[in-house]
C-alpha cells in the first residue's frame, strides 16, 4: 500500500507531475492522463493518520460520499470530476487541473477587492451552491481556500470532501462529523449541534463576503471556542463600519447571509445570486481576469487603518492616483488662491482726495462673492471615460500577458497604445508579447522526430 505524502510516478494510468497541494482529506497531485491527452488533478486519501480499521472506514465511506457528491455536478463555477478509483488500496478521484488563484492567498495578501469584483465573485459562488442545492448536496466547507479565481475571471468552487447528501437512500451524517470545517466559518446551528442545511452554506459564504469586502473577519478570536463564541453571541458591525464608501445595499445583503437564526438569512442560493446580480447592474467594468495586483504582504485581517489606506492606495492604477495627486493639487492651489484675493480685498484702502469726507460719504468696500466653478464639459467627460477605458484595457492586457495569452495581451496593447503612443508600459508589455508570438513553438514529445 502506498502513502499518499509520498509522490508516486503513476497513480492507475495517471502519470503524476507534482504535488500541489493538500486538503483536510489528502494530497492532491498534477497528472497527465495518456490517452485523453488532457492533464488532470488527482486526489487521494491521506493514509498515515488513519488510527485504525473503523477510522479507515469512515474515511473512505466519506471520500467515496465527496465523488458521488460531486460527480453528478455539472455546473461551469463547479469543479468537474472525471474519474474515480482504486489504486493498490489507496481510493482517488481524478478532477479537472485548475489554473488561477485562491481567495485565501489574495486575502492573504492583503488584496483589495473593489466591491463589485467582490460581488461578482460571491455571486458566482452563490449560483454554483444554489445549484449543488437543487441536486440535494450541501458544501460544508465554504472558505477562501475552497474559491478559486481562474485566470479568465470564472470562479470555481472547489472540494466537496466533505458534502453531505441529503437526497434519499443516502445514510445521515455521524456524530463523529457534526462539526467538520474551518473555525470561522461555521454557521451557528451547526455549533449548536443542529443538521446542517443550505442556509449554513449561505452563512459561510457571508463570512467569505466579509473578508473580501473588509480585509476582517467578521467573528474573532485566537481559539476554537473563542471563535465559536462569537458566531454564537455577538453581532459584527456591517462592513461599511470598515469601508464607508460601500453601497448600503450591501451592508443588508451581508448582514442577512450572517443572520444567527437559519430563517432569517435568504431562503435560498438562487435568491442571494439575483439580489446579487441586481446590485451588479448599477456597477460598471466588473472583471475578474484583472484581479492580479496584490497588496503588500501581510497576515489577513491586518485592522490597522494607516495600512488599510496603504493597500486601497495601492490597489488603485498608476493613472488614478496620479489623477487624483492632480486633482487635490488644484483643489489646494485654487482654494489658497481664493484666500489670497480675500485677504487682498479686506485690506483695500480708500484714495486720499482733497474733498472733506464726512460721516456720510465716508467710502466702503464691498466683498464680491466668488463665482461658482463652471460644470465639467462635455468634452471633460469624454476625456475621463477614455481614460478609465484605457486604464482598464491596459491592466486587461497585462493580466493577459503574465498569464502567457499573448494573443490577447496583443491586441489589448495594441488598442492601447492606438488611443495613448506615449504609453511606455503598454508598450514594453506589447514588444514582449510579440517576442513570445514569434518565437518558435516547441515540438511536442511523441509527435515526430525528437
Amino acid at each position: 500500500m502506498h502513502r499518499a505524502s509520498e509522490m508516486p510516478s503513476r497513480i492507475g494510468r495517471y502519470q503524476v507531475q507534482a504535488i500541489v497541494g493538500t486538503g483536510s482529506m489528502g494530497m492532491v497531485y498534477k497528472a497527465f492522463d495518456p490517452i485523453i491527452e488532457r492533464t488532470v488533478a488527482i486526489k487521494v486519501l491521506r493514509l498515515p493518520v488513519l488510527a485504525d480499521r473503523r477510522e479507515y472506514a469512515d474515511y473512505l465511506r466519506r471520500f467515496y460520499v465527496e465523488a458521488r457528491a460531486a460527480g453528478r455536478l455539472s455546473h461551469p463555477n463547479i469543479v468537474a470530476i472525471h474519474d474515480v478509483g482504486d489504486w493498490d488500496g489507496v481510493p482517488y478521484i481524478v478532477m479537472e487541473f485548475l489554473e488561477g488563484t485562491t481567495l485565501q492567498t489574495y486575502l492573504r495578501r492583503n488584496m483589495v477587492f473593489p466591491w463589485p469584483e467582490a460581488t461578482e465573485v460571491v455571486r458566482q459562488v452563490a449560483e454554483a451552491l444554489g445549484y449543488a442545492h437543487r441536486n440535494g448536496v450541501l458544501h460544508r466547507d465554504i472558505k477562501p481556500a475552497n474559491i478559486m479565481i481562474l485566470t479568465d475571471g470564472r470562479v470555481k468552487v472547489m472540494d466537496f470532501g466533505v458534502a453531505l447528501m441529503a437526497g434519499p437512500g443516502m445514510e445521515a451524517v455521524g456524530a463523529s462529523e457534526a462539526i467538520v470545517g474551518t473555525p470561522y466559518y461555521i454557521a451557528p446551528e451547526v455549533l449548536e449541534g443542529k443538521p446542517y442545511q443550505p442556509a449554513s452554506d449561505i452563512f459561510s459564504l457571508g463570512v467569505v463576503f466579509y473578508q473580501l469586502l473588509t480585509l476582517e473577519r467578521p467573528f474573532k478570536g485566537d481559539t476554537f471556542q473563542s471563535v465559536a463564541y462569537a458566531i454564537l453571541h455577538t453581532t459584527p458591525p456591517p462592513p461599511s463600519h470598515y469601508e464607508a464608501a460601500l453601497p448600503p445595499i450591501l451592508d443588508t445583503i451581508v448582514m442577512r447571509m450572517l443572520a444567527r437564526s437559519p430563517g432569517d438569512r435568504y431562503i435560498s442560493a438562487e435568491a442571494l445570486a439575483q439580489d446579487l446580480k441586481r446590485v451588479l447592474t448599477s456597477a460598471v467594468d466588473v472583471d475578474l481576469s484583472r484581479l492580479d495586483r496584490p497588496a503588500a504582504p501581510g497576515p489577513a485581517g491586518e485592522t490597522d487603518p494607516w495600512r488599510r489606506l496603504w493597500t486601497r492606495w495601492q490597489a488603485w492604477s498608476p493613472l488614478w492616483r496620479w489623477g487624483l495627486v492632480g486633482a487635490l493639487a488644484v483643489g489646494i492651489l485654487g482654494a489658497a488662491t481664493w484666500v489670497f484675493h480675500r485677504q487682498e480685498a479686506g485690506n483695500v484702502r480708500p484714495v486720499p482726495s482733497s474733498a472733506p469726507v464726512g460721516p456720510a460719504t465716508r467710502p466702503t468696500v464691498s466683498e464680491v462673492p466668488p463665482r461658482p466653478s463652471p460644470p465639467p464639459s462635455e468634452a471633460l467627460r469624454k476625456q475621463e471615460a477614455l481614460r478609465r477605458e484605457i486604464d482598464r484595457r491596459f491592466q486587461l492586457g497585462k493580466n493577459y500577458c503574465m498569464n502567457r495569452l499573448y494573443v490577447r495581451c496583443r491586441d489589448e496593447m495594441e488598442w492601447v497604445l492606438r488611443q495613448a503612443p506615449d504609453h511606455a508600459e503598454a508598450r514594453r508589455y506589447l514588444e514582449q508579447a510579440l517576442q513570445h508570438l514569434e518565437a518558435p513553438k516547441p515540438r511536442r514529445p511523441g509527435k515526430g522526430t525528437e
